[in-house]
């Protein structure tokens, strides 16, 4: 969710969610996502099992919040 409308309650939703769509688990450890407004380095040891989701997060606690996520990356840092 790309630069989600602003809350009245101050929980910054804005997030990425990304999939793995081989049967295999792809090791994205140290990858980064770049682009005009945010910034995410991956840690060491951070693997998307086959067919799974990753959701990172300006706010990982934001998502908590609103939608009960839990185990999201994050934060974000402004580039």
């Amino acid at each position: 969710m790309y630069k989600p409308a602003a809350r009245t309650d101050t929980n910054n939703l804005e997030f990425v969610e990304l999939y793995n769509s081989q049967p295999w688990f792809h090791d994205i450890s140290g990858y980064q996502m770049v682009c005009a407004d945010m910034t995410y380095r991956f840690p060491s040891g951070t693997i998307i099992p086959g067919g799974a989701f990753l959701v990172i997060a300006a706010s990982p606690g934001s998502l908590h919040n609103v939608y009960g996520i839990t185990n999201v990356m994050g934060p974000t840092t402004a580039a």
